[in-house]
């Protein structure tokens, strides 16, 4: 008896199209970010950076802050900025599973 033929490895995503992806959906976040009234009345500010998962058809998942800005309220605010972004643009076909993205939210007092 022949063995069954292993279908081939799906290609893996280059580095180039990687870094256009992640920078597409730090764009997004940025365009999400909502600076919480109270935080700027309080004169706080900061800078957070959230790990999260984007599934093949654009969902963010699993969102957590991989660094605090010191504010609870900047950081759940950056939380709501990567959700708020998402649907991200799909994942191109021969990419079949979720990539991990750390973006970085930042809050400055003008």
């Amino acid at each position: 008896p022949k063995p069954d033929p292993s279908p081939p490895p799906k290609p893996k995503p280059s580095q180039a199209d990687l870094s256009r992806f992640r920078s597409m959906v730090q764009a997004r976040i940025t365009g999400a970010r909502r600076y919480p009234s109270s935080a700027r009345d309080a004169g706080q500010h900061g800078t957070v950076r959230v790990g999260f998962r984007v599934s093949p058809g654009g969902q963010p998942s699993g969102i957590s802050v991989a660094s605090s800005s010191g504010y609870q309220s900047l950081d759940a605010a950056a939380r709501r900025a990567v959700s708020a972004a998402g649907p991200y643009r799909p994942f191109p076909k021969h990419m079949s599973s979720s990539i991990r993205v750390t973006a970085t939210v930042i809050f400055r007092l003008n």
